[in-house]
């Protein structure tokens, strides 16, 4: 569906596919033409570097391994390495597949760092503003419908435009029915 909207992707590469998972892997040995990219950041007490490294799935991999993704023309390695302020260093590594081409490993990597900061900044609204992290819901689908819901919540209250906090917001319409009417649009 995303190639036939002629748009491209960027898609991390799971577990889940597991043999494609282990030879992407294994292909990142530095013996084929790769295009680099990194990014240093610091903050929060930690510095963080980030490596990309992209390659042609050509290169290394059988046209049968990659033949079921439409436009593959990239594979992408993401190397992290932080750098706590008491000088312990985590390093990770994560794989992706994707339909812009190699050299464009520079676009490659800000979609990648975007993403992350979507996720980021949406579960830190739902831990801090709904206390997400402290739901004690366990049964069932009980806690994927509270995060639905939380989720809806957060879509509704984010679109008004004014100088309260989303927090405000949740508590004056939960104060307010006119409020909450204008929310809803009601």
């Amino acid at each position: 569906m995303i190639v036939e909207s002629e748009a491209d992707y960027v898609l991390a590469l799971k577990r889940n596919h597991r043999h494609l998972s282990e030879d992407v892997k294994d292909a990142f040995t530095g013996r084929y033409t790769q295009f680099t990219y990194s990014t240093l950041d610091k903050d929060h007490g930690r510095v963080e570097e980030r490596i990309y490294t992209a390659f042609r799935p050509q290169e290394v991999l059988d046209e049968s391994q990659y033949e079921s993704w439409k436009n593959l023309s990239s594979l992408v390695q993401v190397e992290r390495l932080v750098t706590f302020s008491d000088g312990t260093e985590r390093r990770d590594k994560q794989y992706y597949l994707s339909s812009l081409p190699a050299e464009a490993v520079e676009r490659i990597g800000t979609y990648i760092r975007g993403h992350w900061g979507i996720e980021n900044r949406l579960h830190w609204y739902l831990d801090v503003t709904f206390r997400e992290d402290h739901c004690r819901a366990r049964k069932a689908y009980a806690a994927q419908n509270l995060n639905t819901i939380r989720k809806l919540a957060l879509a509704i209250v984010s679109q008004r435009k004014d100088k309260l906090s989303i927090r405000k917001r949740l508590f004056t319409a939960a104060l307010n029915i006119d409020y909450l009417k204008e929310l809803l649009k009601i």
